[in-house]
């Protein structure tokens, strides 16, 4: 078969644009595997993509009239040399690369040194110490937020505190604003049913929030140490009816807590305390930060539209109400979504058949957040005022 040869012009003189054969000149694709290069003469400029380093270039001398053996191994021996110079080549490449990281990494490094020095000195004056950080002991762990750990301590005194731990370095952007709306919430707030701030103190690299403590039991715990998992309706409505009072107090003052659940109401002698203002912010204002846990969400809040934080505690409250008498949440969802959906259109599971808790539940589980009642006006139900 004659197959025509690419002109030897264009082989030597390929650095030559105008020099380079036109892909008429090329085989068919069919014939390709046939094509032969024995008879030619070439000049190769071999170059890494890394470095573009010209290395030494080889003369294909398969135009010599040596036997198919002696091509074999002189085809052999240059693809050897060649190998073994890339090889090496490639290898001072990565050791390259490998050195340059580690520089980077360490530049980073002294960098975000600097930066989270920068950040503490930053940290100190927008949020000012009240105390020196020897007037308090931190002992161990006895609770853990979103955000921070909790820890008892004890003042001077003896007398016991809970300490919430904040690592500085996490303290940025929405945690950082949540944090200085905590503890300005605390500050204005006074109410015998809401954990009071004492202090704030810089200690190594957190940001302690020294806490009035309120023992250990939450609600969430004393379901979980029943045989039913479920409180008596009267003991139930107790709880509800304190609870209410304190949203009150603070919905007047444009405060919402935004995280009302289980966890986070304390209780001593049937007497509860509201903690953890984490998540709290000031209602003069929609909301556009949506956060909370998802079981308690309210509607508006899992369609992120803008909301009155306030509405929000009250649906809250109704899946407390609703956890604490049958030992369940009202809503439920094989995942997110599908919780989510339900949230939305309401699609409750409430096996109390009581006349009084639905009357309630139909107050508080209502869509529309401006037709949903308010604590002022849950306070007014009868079942309240009994």
């Amino acid at each position: 078969m004659n197959i025509r040869k690419p002109p030897r012009e264009g082989l030597k003189s390929i650095d030559n644009k105008e020099n380079i054969p036109n892909n008429s000149s090329k085989p068919p694709p069919s014939r390709l595997n046939n094509y032969r290069l024995n008879n030619l003469t070439t000049y190769f400029k071999i170059r890494t993509p890394s470095r573009g380093r010209e290395l030494p270039k080889f003369e294909d001398n398969f135009i010599t009239k040596n036997s198919n053996n002696e091509q074999r191994q002189l085809s052999t021996k240059e693809s050897q040399q060649y190998n073994t110079l890339n090889h090496n080549t490639n290898q001072q490449y990565q050791q390259l690369r490998l050195s340059s990281k580690i520089q980077r990494k360490r530049i980073q490094g002294n960098l975000s040194a600097k930066d989270s020095t920068n950040h503490h000195d930053t940290l100190s004056k927008q949020i000012p110490s009240t105390c020196d950080d020897k007037i308090y002991s931190i002992g161990p762990i006895i609770g853990k937020g979103s955000y921070a750990i909790v820890k008892m301590g004890t003042d001077r005194h003896g007398n016991k505190v809970a300490i919430k731990m904040y690592d500085k370095a996490l303290l940025k952007g929405e945690r950082f604003n949540n944090l200085i709306k905590e503890i300005n919430t605390l500050r204005i707030l006074s109410h015998d049913q809401i954990a009071k701030l004492h202090d704030v103190y810089h200690y190594t690299s957190y940001i302690n929030l020294v806490i009035e403590y309120c023992g250990t039991e939450s609600l969430y715990q004393l379901l979980k140490s029943t045989t039913t998992r479920t409180l008596p309706k009267e003991f139930a409505f107790h709880i509800i009816h304190q609870l209410l009072k304190i949203l009150h107090y603070i919905h007047d003052r444009n405060v919402c807590h935004r995280d009302i659940k289980l966890e986070n109401i304390l209780i001593q002698n049937k007497r509860i305390k509201l903690i953890d203002f984490g998540f709290s912010t000031f209602t003069n204002q929609p909301i556009t930060c949506h956060c909370g846990t998802p079981s308690y969400m309210a509607p508006e809040v899992v369609s992120k539209l803008k909301y009155d934080g306030r509405g929000a505690d009250i649906w809250a409250t109704g899946v407390l109400l609703v956890a604490l008498l049958q030992g369940s949440f009202p809503f439920k969802g094989e995942n997110e979504r599908e919780l989510f959906k339900k949230i939305r259109n309401n699609e409750s599971n409430i096996t109390n058949q009581d006349r009084d808790v639905h009357k309630i539940l139909s107050r508080i589980f209502v869509v529309d957040p401006y037709q949903r009642a308010t604590a002022k006006e849950l306070l007014q139900l009868d079942i309240f005022k009994s």
